[in-house]
């Protein structure tokens, strides 16, 4: 405008002004990745009003050009506070090609990036082996993927959660393998379709707490659901993997039925409230446990802390009545089962036991290890009545220790 005030030629001018609205825009929205094509998109806009500038005059003409783009800027503002997804990153969807529905139907993968379509472009990104998928969440963390989502089991949702921690980046999780506890927990399901679709109309990102695994040598792992210590990871380790690859969860019930009158490994529980001495103990963010049962009744992911249910007993035959108690929702009316809440527990091995701990349905390792709850750890995609049956009867109103 100033050009073409002092005589210069007026066809120039529309990268240069529309380079100054861009700049100002992009200093506002820079945090939500706006690529440089968007800015284009602008220009030709600034085009059209630099060509009719034959009338203007003052110098503060061209701060009024600027005031719009700040103005354009606000009303991005508006759209970023109610959540309309703007910006021009990808979706990257991790998935397992081994997992149960996913091997059975490899059509689904192609099939679920339609689905989450409307979200914005969707990368597909295969794990490659047990432990991969961890990294890939992270490389796409790196690179500025918008969103997250996780396709496959208990398992890979736990890899990729634990690529994440930290990050203010969002999962979303599809339901592809054998328990899905997480999704049905949060009311997502176990139909994958139904559960993308819900991920792009009914969820919301929210920050949550997550469970950390610490073992003695330094190294850690996070979990998400649940972590188990004694009976039920000894159950996991046993699974045969050919009968899981064909009969899906109920391998995980034979497994359990061949402990028949077995005697259990032995460990100490330490929470605040002091020692006891148990065979399983879970120590859980969420109800739902296989996809079947409820033994922790009370927490939910949006709790500081874990739900801690722990059991005592020798021989496997003390569980029959636990199983019943659990059934009929009962267990911690039984003698034998504490239930508390925890934001710490340690567990060590009784006379040299080896004692192993399943993290999300997975064998992660053995006692000794120390479990803490942490918090603003990581951000999900949780549906809106989910969070709203949490936040309405809150199970924990003061710090947990």
């Amino acid at each position: 405008v100033i050009e073409r005030e002092h005589g210069g030629t007026v066809w120039e001018l529309g990268e240069p002004v529309a380079g100054l609205a861009a700049d100002t825009l992009g200093r506002r929205v820079g945090r939500l990745q706006f690529r440089v094509g968007v800015f284009q998109l602008l220009e030709l806009a600034h085009q059209f009003v630099v060509l009719g500038v034959a009338d203007l005059r003052r110098v503060e003409h061209v701060v009024q050009m600027l005031v719009a783009a700040e103005f354009l800027a606000q009303v991005l503002d508006f759209f970023e506070n109610h959540r309309i997804l703007i910006s021009l990153s990808h979706i990257a969807l991790i998935y397992n090609p081994m997992a149960g529905r996913l091997r059975r139907r490899p059509d689904l993968v192609q099939r679920a990036a339609e689905w989450l379509a409307p979200m914005g472009e969707v990368r597909l990104t295969p794990t490659t082996g047990p432990q991969t998928a961890g990294p890939l969440a992270a490389q796409e963390v790196a690179a500025g993927a918008r969103m997250i989502v996780a396709f496959g089991g208990d398992g890979t949702v736990n890899e990729v959660a634990n690529g994440m921690i930290g990050s203010a980046t969002p999962l979303g999780v599809i339901p592809g393998g054998t328990a899905n506890v997480l999704c049905v927990e949060t009311g997502l399901g176990t139909n994958p379709e139904k559960a993308a679709r819900r991920l792009v109309n009914e969820c919301e990102p929210v920050r949550i707490s997550v469970g950390r695994l610490s073992w003695p040598d330094g190294k850690q792992r996070h979990f998400l659901a649940m972590a188990g210590v004694g009976l039920d990871a000894i159950v996991v380790d046993e699974v045969n993997p050919a009968m899981k690859r064909r009969v899906g969860k109920v391998a995980y019930w034979i497994s359990g039925f061949a402990m028949f009158a077995r005697t259990l490994p032995q460990f100490t529980l330490r929470l605040a409230g002091g020692t006891s001495r148990r065979s399983f103990a879970l120590i859980s963010r969420v109800k739902n446990y296989g996809g079947d049962l409820e033994i922790a009744k009370n927490v939910s992911l949006l709790e500081p802390c874990f739900e801690t249910v722990a059991f005592e007993g020798v021989n496997s035959l003390r569980y029959l009545p636990y199983l019943a108690a659990v059934a009929v929702g009962m267990a911690a009316k039984m003698p034998g089962v504490q239930v508390s809440p925890a934001g710490e527990v340690a567990c060590e091995p009784v006379g040299g036991s080896r004692v192993p701990v399943q993290l999300d349905g997975e064998l992660a390792g053995h006692l000794p290890a120390t479990f803490h709850a942490v918090p603003d750890a990581l951000t999900l995609l949780l549906p809106k009545k989910y969070i709203q049956r949490a936040k309405e009867r809150p199970w924990i109103t003061s710090p947990i220790r």
